[in-house]
């Protein structure tokens, strides 16, 4: 009895990880990709600094706590600003230790701190360069190929001017002014590739307009760059399910720090295809993290990771990126590639899960999409075997 069923949050994971061959069954018409920006603020520390201890327990892919319910971020691609220039050691240590295998691209800062995009092994690097916008730090753009995808995609890490005097402002609607014309052009220009932009850009929910030129191009404010703004919320989300509660910025409880889409990417997100985004549609794309909303779940178990380093909250985004419909396809339950699910991949993946002991991520890999290797994995599984058998022995 050959059960298919998408899995397909995992699916990045699992092609990330190296595994051949396809899958006889339906492909997803996405492949998943985690992007998280997080501006450190104060340095992620030396080895072993509470800095980096906190840090490292939601910014990693590694099981630090023990095996489950709690998890890391598990990202695919970081965003971080405000890498300390003078100890940028600690950003190879950090990755050593949390992130083991991620490539580092970074541009240059200020003298002080710069910005520096981690991406995950098995993503195949096309470009990377440092984007001119006029100070005080360049924006990252590093050119990307996720397995299973139909196009490039360029990533942005961007660190806009801070301040609320006229001369900041000029500057942060010049960083957005020259940002909004190289978004504009690879996604008008040159449609070969999907775009993320990431990052702190200093403007709480651009009230002050000052970040208008990077959602419009400035020659002519009425034609849309190809980017939007796509504000989350918190896990905890608000009181008023109509009102978004997404402070990234707790101290004054504003919204700096972003991540936006280009409009097929965001388009995945629509449910009822009218070309808006309620709240809803706008929380199944991310969520800004506070560790105790979810009791430090996922901060493999640190509930107040999130208060004890940055005075930034990290901003995750679970995009989707158009799958090439002509590549390979892998079912993550069908362990042992034969075309079904059944008591064989049950047992592979049991004997993956008990093979390997934290930090080192289990082999197994995850099946329900949390980005959590676990029991809730196994009883997904048992569930699918157990529902072929049944209508095997039906069928008889």
């Amino acid at each position: 009895m050959a059960v298919r069923l998408m899995s397909v949050a995992a699916c990045l994971v699992a092609s990330l990880a190296g595994v051949p061959a396809a899958f006889a069954g339906s492909a997803p018409d996405y492949v998943p990709l985690r992007v998280v920006t997080y501006n450190v603020k104060s340095p992620l520390g030396a080895p072993g600094s509470s800095d980096a201890l906190a840090a490292g327990a939601f910014m990693t892919t590694q099981d630090v706590d023990g095996t489950g319910p709690n998890t890391g971020l598990s990202p695919d691609i970081v965003c971080f600003q405000e890498i300390e220039q003078s100890a940028a050691s600690n950003l190879v240590n950090f990755r050593n230790t949390y992130l083991p295998g991620y490539a580092i691209y970074t541009a240059a800062g200020d003298g002080f701190n710069f910005n520096a995009t981690l991406v995950r092994p098995g993503i195949t690097f096309i470009s990377h360069s440092g984007l001119n916008v006029g100070g005080p730090r360049q924006v990252g753009k590093t050119r990307l190929r996720v397995p299973g995808t139909l196009k490039d995609v360029i990533v942005y890490n961007a660190h806009f001017k801070s301040g609320s005097d006229s001369s900041s402002r000029t500057q942060r609607t010049n960083n957005a002014t020259t940002s909004g014309f190289n978004v504009e052009f690879e996604l008008q220009q040159n449609p070969g590739a999907n775009v993320i932009f990431a990052g702190d850009l200093n403007s709480d929910n651009n009230v002050d307009g000052t970040i208008t030129p990077l959602f419009f191009t400035s020659v002519n404010p009425s034609i849309p760059s190809g980017i939007l703004n796509l504000p989350v919320e918190s896990l905890a989300g608000a009181a008023n399910p109509n009102v978004l509660a997404y402070a990234t910025f707790p101290s004054s409880g504003g919204r700096l720090d972003y991540i936006c889409l280009d409009t097929q990417l965001a388009a995945f997100f629509d449910a009822n295809s009218d070309g808006g985004f309620s709240v809803s549609e706008l929380n199944s794309m991310g969520f800004v993290y506070y560790s105790p909303d979810d009791a430090g779940r996922r901060s493999n178990g640190n509930a107040t990771a999130t208060n004890s380093t940055s005075d930034h909250r990290p901003v995750v985004f679970d995009v989707r990126l158009p799958r090439d419909p002509n590549a390979p396809y892998f079912e993550p339950s069908d362990l042992n590639q034969n075309g079904s699910v059944d008591i064989e991949d049950l047992a592979q993946w049991e004997n993956g899960f008990a093979l390997t002991a934290p930090p080192t991520p289990s082999p197994a890999p995850d099946l329900d999409g949390d980005r959590n290797v676990d029991g809730e994995d196994r009883l997904q599984l048992r569930s699918r075997v157990r529902s072929g058998e049944l209508a095997d022995v039906a069928g008889m």
